[in-house]
């Protein structure tokens, strides 16, 4: 019951350690007032259908080794005529 933690004897020492610990628990370490910016959303200018194409900023890279365009690409596969041609075949 001697020991600065339990209250024994030493209670000012205990009341100083509380202090202490309370001091390297509490005290905030230094932050910045304002988040940084975000860097800036990458943009491809390979080509004027560049413009405006959202797969560069998600990470994607949107051009392939034969030259074509992951943006046009996705639209020719998307068409609606195209998945009409599909079900068609499907029948």
């Amino acid at each position: 019951m001697n020991r600065p933690y339990e209250g024994g004897a030493k209670s000012g020492t205990a009341f100083f350690y509380a202090q202490i610990l309370f001091h390297f628990c509490a005290h905030k370490l230094y932050a910045p007032e304002h988040p940084a910016e975000p860097p800036p959303r990458p943009v491809c200018t390979r080509s004027p259908l560049c413009v405006g194409c959202p797969y560069p900023a998600n990470g994607f890279l949107c051009w392939g080794r034969d030259g074509k365009c992951l943006r046009s690409e996705m639209r020719r596969l998307n068409a609606p005529d195209r998945q009409v041609a599909q079900e068609v075949k499907e029948e």
